[in-house]
């Protein structure tokens, strides 16, 4: 069963977890404009993805902005997050999942979730091919 929501447990907010994204060796790539860094994580925790989205204040100075832009991106996600969850639950694994927004430009939401898509796509694919 599709399950469309977007809970605190499916937030990343741990402190050490996040710093785990900035700092150490995660894996990386760019999906214009989406700027993307997980890492394999025991998140203990029944769900098995956790995701950060993040807007540049550098980009956007007025938070209005980027709250919108984190609204569509949230909104996007949650609708598209079962690609890679069912992935995910397949190989009984957990992943921390950063999403950052790089455009100067406020995107119109349907390229927006576009973009999610090919993300969480790509992101199914490298999964799959790491695990062999």
């Amino acid at each position: 069963m599709l399950m469309f929501t977007f809970q605190k447990r499916e937030r990343l907010c741990h402190r050490k977890t996040i710093q785990l994204l900035f700092t150490h060796e995660v894996s990386k790539f760019f999906v214009y404009p989406l700027k993307v860094a997980y890492t394999k994580i025991d998140l203990q925790q029944a769900f098995p993805i956790q995701v950060l989205l993040v807007v540049s204040k550098r980009y956007h100075p007025h938070a209005a902005k980027r709250n919108y832009i984190k609204r569509m991106m949230r909104e996007a996600y949650r609708k598209n997050k079962h690609i890679l969850i069912e992935v995910l639950q397949a190989h009984h694994s957990q992943i921390a999942l950063m999403i950052n927004y790089t455009e100067h430009d406020i995107l119109s939401y349907k390229k927006i979730e576009g973009k999610i898509i090919l993300t969480l796509q790509r992101l199914c694919e490298l999964y799959e091919k790491n695990s062999r």
